[in-house]
């Protein structure tokens, strides 16, 4: 096993990409299934929720992953959304006549417990105004009276109300009817009204909708349609205050927050506004966790793709009809600099997920490099395509030799901020994908000491590490250069020792080993079980594989 560490991996993306395919393909290549499991009962998401079989797509073995989306995630607190009030189309909040009446955005009515003080009631007048300005055709129920006008009522009958039709084919809050009915509670003024939602309902995404590749779970629902979702920081709390690795929690919440990034873009939202359908929030959270601790198992030393097939034509999802690619994945290869192809195919082929995860891990969008293959993976996506097997590829590849390659080295000079944020800076610029990051103490103008923030990153990433250092520091600027780099070919190899298996870092140049270093997170786990210092550890597993 120690052999797949350390390599350089290449992907190919003939049939586009999605999470299920990359953590197949990641197993396929040789990750021990335990290190996925391992991170999934981590997160309270548990490892019975992954189904993991051998296929044939069109003659290609190649690994299949399911995800077992019932229940919820232990530890992850779920909101629950009731039918709720459409939110209008019309920026002063009554549609033009002819047009479907809807009701303003601030009338949402929603399952969220806040402050009962902070909410609005609907004063019965106002709604009165509000269908009579409309001069719009109501849509009817079929029991309704085709009227335009509300026909003149009884003093001792109430006004004319928006009542919710029960029946399912009728997606009805913005239904008007001028039938006498119960005043609903919410615009009862003598009454306290319930909670009014907050948030817009189109902040609520669901990333796998319609997914061809294994989890196509349909989402979709209109705005009378009860359904549950995770928010985007409740995910990123879980997953950040959990017992996974360093690598595994950086690498997934970068993931994450890719995705969110890009929604809340799209939707003209913030991060905090975006959540997750229930369904498409554990498919994902499987998928994106699972993924990130075979990469920090593999420790590659750097991830290849050319390009990423993204299909074309249409895909139906929540928010209606919308061009393939899909918002979000293109969106999210955009801000990575990512290499994208038509792939000749008439639907999506790369999902959200997929394209976050391949923006995050990717280091530079190139063919595969010289070298020796060691070991290929295969991932299955659950569609059957005409003309090629659905199925994404990694190679692990050897490279003996030294390479060059280019990085970008950005820089901020920092002299007002409180020396406590430096670490949390830190850690959120490696989560966007930086390659190193580092702090040197400078003196800056009047005298002043301060600080310079330096990360190293792809061009793939440099965008989101920019971005990163702008969002977590004081500095109103970032300075960013070019550089060429050589970099040896580097393997982890397991030594035995007294306190375990630690793996070492071998650092080649052809057939000369130049440089070996124990990993220091095996070294430190190893000190504090066995209640040793580290540095004993570090000497037992440097003499180890000094003896071969």
């Amino acid at each position: 096993m120690s052999e797949l560490r350390g390599l350089h991996l290449h992907i190919d993306c003939p049939s586009g990409a999605a999470g299920d395919m990359l953590l197949g393909a990641l197993l396929d290549l040789g990750v021990p299934l335990e290190v996925v499991s391992l991170a999934l009962d981590a997160i309270g998401a548990g490892r019975s929720r992954l189904q993991v079989a051998k296929i044939s797509k069109r003659g290609i073995a190649a690994t299949d992953v399911k995800v077992d989306t019932g229940g919820e995630v232990a530890g992850l607190g779920k909101h629950a959304h009731v039918g709720h009030l459409a939110q209008g189309p019309s920026a002063h909040g009554i549609p033009p006549a002819g047009a479907t009446t809807h009701v303003p955005a601030n009338l949402a009515y929603g399952g969220h417990h806040h402050d009962l003080e902070s909410t609005q009631q609907l004063e019965l007048q106002e709604l009165q105004q509000l269908v009579q300005r409309t001069g719009a055709v109501p849509a009817r129920h079929p029991n309704t009276t085709p009227s335009r006008t509300p026909p003149a009522q009884k003093p001792s009958q109430p006004p004319p109300v928006l009542k919710r039709i029960a029946e399912e084919d009728e997606p009805g809050w913005d239904m008007l009817t001028t039938k006498p009915s119960k005043v609903p509670a919410f615009v009862r003024a003598p009454t306290r009204p319930p909670p009014l939602a907050p948030e817009p309902h189109d902040t609520q995404i669901d990333v796998k909708a319609r997914e061809p590749h294994g989890h196509g779970h349909t989402h979709a629902h209109g705005p009378d349609k009860d359904h549950a979702h995770y928010h985007y920081q409740d995910i990123k709390a879980r997953i950040a205050g959990s017992k996974l690795p360093d690598g595994t929690k950086r690498r997934a919440l970068d993931i994450f927050e890719r995705i969110a990034r890009a929604e809340a873009k799209i939707h003209t939202s913030t991060l905090e506004d975006v959540a997750f359908h229930e369904v498409g929030a554990i498919d994902s959270l499987v998928d994106i966790v699972g993924t990130a601790a075979a990469l920090d198992w593999l420790q590659p030393r750097a991830i290849t793709c050319a390009q990423v097939a993204m299909g074309h034509g249409t895909v139906e999802c929540a928010h209606g009809i919308l061009p393939v690619p899909a918002p979000a994945s293109l969106e999210v290869l955009r801000e990575a600099g990512g290499i994208m192809a038509d792939g000749g195919v008439a639907r999506e082929l790369c999902t959200p997920t997929g394209a976050a995860i391949l923006a995050s891990a990717v280091t530079a969008w190139t063919p595969a490099p010289a070298g020796r293959p060691v070991a290929i993976g295969w991932g299955a996506g659950d569609a059957e395509l005409d003309d090629r097997a659905n199925v994404l590829r990694v190679v692990g590849l050897a490279t003996d030799r030294a390479t060059t390659d280019t990085v970008w080295q950005l820089d901020a000079n920092i002299d007002d901020m409180s020396p406590e944020l430096c670490s949390a800076a830190a850690d959120a610029v490696f989560a966007a994908g930086a390659l190193d990051v580092w702090w040197t103490p400078i003196t800056m103008k009047k005298g002043r000491p301060a600080l310079v923030l330096s990360a190293i990153t792809s061009e793939a990433t440099r965008t989101a590490v920019v971005g990163a250092i702008l969002r977590e520091t004081t500095t109103i600027g970032v300075r960013y250069a070019q550089l060429q780099r050589t970099v040896l070919a580097r393997e982890l190899v397991e030594v035995k020792t007294r306190y375990g298996m630690i793996p070492v870092k071998v650092a080649r140049d052809g057939a000369t080993i130049v440089n070996a270093a124990p990993e220091y997170d095996a070294c430190a786990a190893a000190a504090k079980q066995y209640d040793v210092p580290v540095k004993l550890v570090f000497a037992a597993a440097l003499a180890a594989f000094d003896r071969g």
